[in-house]
């Protein structure tokens, strides 16, 4: 049941930023399943009312909201090296 719902999204490791000034990719990926994740499917399999369909879509959202905003991070930090060492 997992398989079907997961089998349209991107599973691919999120990438950093390279430059300050780069673009963010039009699919940044998702970062790895963290153990509050995991404790979320646990939860969602064995005791939750929500489905688990639901659930799977949920985690795979804010993985990917996850991944950008890690993106969005590294390439300020990169900024910010880059205008100290000009």
């Amino acid at each position: 049941m997992t398989t079907l719902t997961l089998a349209g999204q991107s599973m691919t490791v999120a990438q950093a930023a390279g430059r300050p000034d780069e673009q963010p990719p039009a699919d940044p990926g998702v970062i790895p399943l963290t153990v509050s994740a995991i404790k979320t499917l646990f939860n969602a399999v064995t005791a939750r009312p929500v489905s688990l369909e639901h659930t799977v879509h949920w985690l795979a959202w804010r993985r990917r909201h996850q991944a950008r905003a890690r993106w969005f991070h590294h390439r300020a930090r990169l900024s910010t090296a880059y205008t100290q060492l000009s």
